[in-house]
């Protein structure tokens, strides 16, 4: 975490991307935000899912606005691949063997 002189924050995850350049079209939600979940990657090999809300979006990007905590005061934007962010969460059921 970093102190900015009001409150600690956290650094940028790692697999945040560059904002798209000014010739590409970006698209914008406007204020009918769509909840996403959004993958954060840490260091020390560290992952975290969060929720999150579609802000802007290109064809290879996307904008996400996110909270660190529940009772965060402040929302983080975050520009991230758009293979990072999902509407959903889907996993496989194991079957068991025997």
């Amino acid at each position: 975490m970093v102190w900015d002189g009001e409150e600690w924050r956290l650094p940028a995850p790692l697999n945040a991307v560059r904002p798209p350049d000014a010739k590409v079209d970006v698209m914008s939600a406007g204020s009918n935000r769509v909840r996403v979940l959004a993958l954060l990657v840490w260091p020390r090999d560290r992952a975290q899912v969060v929720p999150a809300e579609l802000v802007k979006w290109t064809h290879d990007r996307v904008l996400v606005e996110w909270w660190s905590s529940p009772g965060a005061r402040a929302a983080r934007r975050t520009w991230l691949p758009r293979s990072d962010v999902k509407d959903s969460l889907r996993w496989v059921r194991r079957r068991s063997g025997g």
